[in-house]
């Protein structure tokens, strides 16, 4: 009932004000934005925007099936139309009225602008497949709305005509069949969107690095993307967030993080406490038990083990999961750089199949678990941290370290001998995760508990 009531408030407000959409505008540093890809993830629903278009996110259509809106409605005649229909409306200040006709599913299929003096205006409105439809209609003072069937059969072009009332002179006729901005030639393009839509924006600069934002906005806002030169991999990474560098490597067709993340976010703190969690991100550093900021690190013993090592993350920290909600999916970037992403279970076998003698021995499928491979794991290990089981050792480039692994009962564990890196997917009530050993020279695969603290390596998206 609660979030009913949220909704007609919502609804209110956007009548009073007469703005049935968010208007998104887009700017950017570092290159020119050459296009844009919305998605909203919610409704899995996709549109394409050119540098300097501007989106519309349409709120009003959904809200017009859901509620009655009021004496201020169209007077639509004949509906149903089998050709023709025209629909009246007063005027009641001189100033722009805009005329837009949505099919029911949000998307729009015409929109006319123009000035008009006060007073009455019919139109005719022709053209229109068959279906359901939305008219409205935006003066200066007013919003109004009405619903339209359509059952015409007769393949012509949509036409909308101003047959009665006075038109000023001096106003050009604004309608064309992509909506453009009154104050530039900017196209605008619209997308169904529902207060609370989860949406992600890409940036696209020619040369450039693509730029990305996530947000659920609740007003008309601007967002700027920040493009970076074209990575390359085999060249150092440079973490944005923090300025940590990282040796990257090509294996295959993916390109690696060569160390483990050390990354930290921010008002985030290491983590003393014995019992872990499943839900709540835990952030640690091998023997590193006080717990507390990074300048607390910095002057504890065990601060090398985090320059050599990185971080151990639990699940939750790991796939950047705050436990409100259910986690991420599977492939999110999680903890890792933008443009990277925590491997998936799938992401790792491609590795394995990669890097040994025997890529045979590593089915994508589950249910294959234990140590497997021949040679896989000295590959893919350091070599010069002295724990290759035999030769050749180190021979991928991926420079695996022995940084061991934190239990939830507050234990360290392996340094030196062993260590465990995190994927993004799930199996149960625990997560798949990979394992070296200094007396083995496969690949270990099984699933662990969520509470564990494991490595984290990134793979390029």
């Amino acid at each position: 009932m609660k979030k009913f009531f949220t909704f007609l408030l919502f609804f209110a407000l956007t009548k009073l004000f007469g703005q049935n959409y968010y208007a998104i505008d887009f700017t950017s540093t570092g290159g020119s934005i050459d296009s844009i890809r919305v998605e909203n993830i919610t409704q899995n629903t996709t549109v394409a925007l050119g540098g300097q278009d501007i989106l519309h996110l349409l709120l009003e259509p959904a809200a017009i099936n859901d509620i009655e809106m009021g004496s201020k409605k169209l007077a639509i005649f004949p509906n149903p139309m089998s050709q023709t229909c025209n629909f009246e409306f007063f005027n009641a200040k001189q100033g722009n009225v805009s005329i837009i006709v949505y099919a029911i599913g949000g998307k729009q299929i015409y929109n006319y602008s123009k000035l008009l003096p006060n007073g009455n205006h019919t139109y005719s409105l022709s053209g229109v497949a068959p279906g359901s439809y939305i008219i409205n209609v935006q003066t200066e003072t007013d919003f109004l709305t009405g619903k339209l069937i359509s059952f015409n059969r007769t393949l012509m072009p949509t036409v909308l005509k101003h047959i009665q009332g006075t038109i000023s002179n001096n106003s050009a006729d604004k309608s064309e069949s992509t909506v453009r901005s009154s104050k530039s030639n900017k196209s605008i393009v619209e997308l169904v969107y529902n207060m609370g839509d989860d949406l992600k924006f890409t940036g696209y600069s020619i040369g450039l690095e693509n730029a990305y934002v996530f947000d659920s906005p609740t007003s008309d806002k601007t967002y700027s993307f920040v493009f970076t030169q074209l990575f390359v991999c085999g060249l150092p990474l440079t973490d944005s967030r923090d300025g940590n560098i990282y040796r990257t490597v090509q294996i295959g067709g993916q390109c690696w993080l060569a160390e483990n993340l050390k990354f930290l976010p921010i008002g985030e703190e290491f983590d003393a406490a014995a019992g872990g969690s499943l839900t709540e991100p835990y952030y640690y550093v091998y023997n590193f038990v006080k717990g507390g900021n990074m300048d607390t690190l910095k002057n504890d013993s065990a601060f090398k083990n985090y320059t050599t090592y990185g971080i151990l993350y639990n699940w939750s920290a790991a796939m950047g999961w705050n436990g409100v909600g259910n986690p991420p999916t599977q492939g999110t970037q999680g903890v890792c750089p933008n443009g990277w992403h925590l491997p998936t279970h799938d992401d790792w076998t491609t590795l394995e199949k990669n890097v040994g003698s025997n890529p045979d021995a590593f089915p994508y499928g589950g249910a294959t678990v234990g140590f497997l491979g021949t040679d896989e794991g000295d590959a893919i290990k350091d070599p010069n941290s002295g724990w290759c089981n035999g030769t050749p050792c180190g021979t991928s480039g991926f420079d695996a370290l022995p940084g061991g692994r934190r239990y939830s009962s507050g234990i360290f564990y392996g340094i030196g001998t062993g260590a465990r890196w995190w994927s993004s997917t799930e199996w149960g009530a625990g997560a798949w995760r990979r394992y070296l050993e200094n007396v083995q020279s496969g690949v270990n695969r099984f699933t662990d508990y969520k509470t564990f603290g494991f490595s984290v390596r990134c793979v390029k998206d």
